[in-house]
């Protein structure tokens, strides 16, 4: 995932936030550049206007933050398993995403739900990284055939997997 800065500060605003802190985040964002170092030359400054900034020990808490709000509307969307009586829709570690539903069905409706919201955000999914895992086990193969649209490109997944 990958994160538009501009969008940030309307993240940080729907969570509730104070005015103050986000101008705060605002300024550290404000300008931000970078330049690569060769072996005998300086390139001239990059500007940076995506993602969070990198080094700052504020980055991996802003980045939470942002993310937050993607996995608020995941988890309220229509798909999701049934576990001990709890809803499972979403596992999330760092940047990635792991998305539960029952069926290829509700696990699109996922995905539109998760699409929509990341364009408000500005996160676009990288779809040559994504995968999807459909199981059934009232089939003899228990793999099944699927394709999926994230961010209105098709990711399709044939069988079979190295692991089937």
């Amino acid at each position: 995932m990958l994160t538009e800065g501009r969008h940030i500060f309307g993240t940080l605003h729907e969570l509730g936030l104070p005015d103050g802190l986000i101008d705060l985040v605002r300024e550290l964002y404000h300008g931000c550049t970078t330049a690569v170092h060769a072996t005998d030359r300086v390139t001239a400054e990059i500007p940076i206007w995506s993602g969070v900034r990198q080094g700052y020990p504020l980055s991996p808490i802003i980045f939470s933050l942002d993310t937050e709000m993607l996995l608020r509307a995941m988890a309220v969307s229509s798909g999701g398993l049934d576990l001990y009586s709890q809803k499972l829709s979403v596992l999330a570690y760092t940047d990635d995403l792991i998305l539960l539903a029952p069926d290829a069905t509700q696990l699109q409706q996922m995905l539109d739900v998760t699409s929509e919201v990341a364009r408000w955000m500005g996160l676009h999914f990288n779809v040559t990284k994504c995968a999807s895992l459909h199981i059934d086990g009232r089939q003899n193969s228990h793999i099944l055939d699927s394709t999926l649209m994230i961010q209105g490109q098709a990711r399709h997944e044939p069988p079979p997997y190295p692991w089937a």
